[in-house]
């Protein structure tokens, strides 16, 4: 993405990964289900068993494969994917500069102007 936009941008873009880079963040688990509470016991093996992995924050297709895992209300269409999909994301932030608005998702609309 950084070779094709323009240099301000990329400038940016650079800057935002490199501070979320040197940032730690933390997940939290919830866990439930409709049949039964989750045993203390059984709850806290594994947030242990959780606690020792880190997941890298920008790691390719993270965000689709958590997306898809912990889905159980609706179903995700596939526009939906595609929607999120990393070059629809590029064509977003290569127009923006140049005041262009990509929409990729229904319901989506443009930013006011100030």
């Amino acid at each position: 993405m950084l070779k094709t936009c323009n240099g301000p941008l990329a400038a940016k873009v650079r800057e935002i990964w490199d501070t979320f880079a040197e940032e730690s963040y933390q997940i939290s688990v919830h866990l439930f289900s409709n049949q039964a509470t989750l045993q203390r016991d059984a709850h806290n093996r594994l947030v242990e068993a959780l606690s020792r992995h880190e997941i890298a924050l920008f790691e390719y297709g993270f965000i689709e494969r958590v997306a898809l895992a912990s889905n159980t209300q609706s179903r995700i269409l596939n526009r939906d994917l595609r929607a999120n999909d990393n070059i629809q994301r590029q064509l977003v932030e290569c127009l923006r500069p140049h005041n262009y608005f990509y929409v990729r998702k229904r319901g989506e609309n443009a930013p006011r102007q100030e």
